[in-house]
């Protein structure tokens, strides 16, 4: 075996002669890598979550009633929806709603996260606007009276992800830590407020920081002096939705928080 330096076989059958240097190799210690991240980890944010406009959510057709009468349905029953007319033949998702996403700094809503508990194909269409749904496929939940029923969104992410600093156009914010009411960790997976519309991707890397405390200078009248911020950890974004992403926190120096501020990193 030898190094191609440009010349094919027939160079490296100079360095099997010692008619030419072969190529030094060269080693890189791997102690500041990206680690690989455990799919197992942030496999429940891949498959069926997703997050929309809350506004869009609210105009869907909802889940009226089941033909049996029944309050849950699964696989294999029918359902009745009723709302705008669906389209016969075609496959829909049955979404149910969750938590609302809120801008710490402008406590505005920037997205409604929904999770698809079944789909199924329309049957028929009345007038008075009721569709037949038949359920083909439930994913670990029943399906309730008032779920929404929409065309399925396409949730697909790269199966390899190419961590590089991220790109976007201003800072962002951890606005909610993930099966968690306190805080992140190194394998946790936290919400943040930057989306595509800010310019960010899978692969994404940011570095987290933590805000500085206020301490009174004992010295200047007790005045409240701010410190500065810290860096805490690092995360990077492995789904992306209009506002918001989800990120895979890297590392954590300190706990991470709702309201610990991102930027892309300085180095990587």
């Amino acid at each position: 075996i030898g190094v191609d330096t440009g010349e094919g076989c027939a160079g490296i059958e100079k360095q099997l002669n010692g008619e030419g240097v072969a190529s030094s190799v060269t080693i890189t210690s791997t102690a500041n890598s990206i680690p690989a991240i455990p799919r197992s980890a942030i496999q429940h944010w891949l498959d069926k979550t997703i997050i929309v406009n809350p506004e869009d959510f609210n105009t869907t057709p909802y889940v009226l009633a089941s033909k049996t009468r029944n309050l849950i349905t699964a696989s294999g029953d029918k359902i009745y929806t009723k709302g705008v007319p669906l389209i016969v033949g075609q496959r829909y998702g049955v979404y149910r709603e969750g938590e609302k996403y809120v801008d710490p700094k402008t406590k505005k809503v920037i997205g409604l996260e929904v999770t698809q508990v079944a789909t199924g194909m329309v049957t028929s269409v009345e007038e008075n606007g009721v569709s037949s749904v038949q359920l083909t496929d439930s994913y670990g939940k029943e399906v309730r009276e008032g779920d929404r029923v929409f065309v399925e969104l396409d949730n697909a992410i790269p199966p390899v992800f190419y961590p590089e600093p991220a790109t976007v156009n201003r800072g962002g914010l951890i606005v909610r830590v993930m099966d968690s009411i306190s805080s992140a960790a190194k394998g946790s997976v936290v919400a943040i407020n930057l989306g595509s519309t800010q310019g960010a991707k899978a692969g994404d890397v940011l570095t987290v920081y933590q805000k500085g405390p206020l301490v009174r200078d004992t010295k200047d009248n007790d005045t409240p002096v701010r410190l500065p911020s810290e860096e805490s950890g690092m995360v990077m974004v492995f789904n992306t939705f209009d506002n918001i992403s989800y990120a895979y926190v890297l590392s954590s120096e300190l706990p991470l928080n709702v309201g610990d501020q991102l930027l892309p990193p300085p180095y990587l």
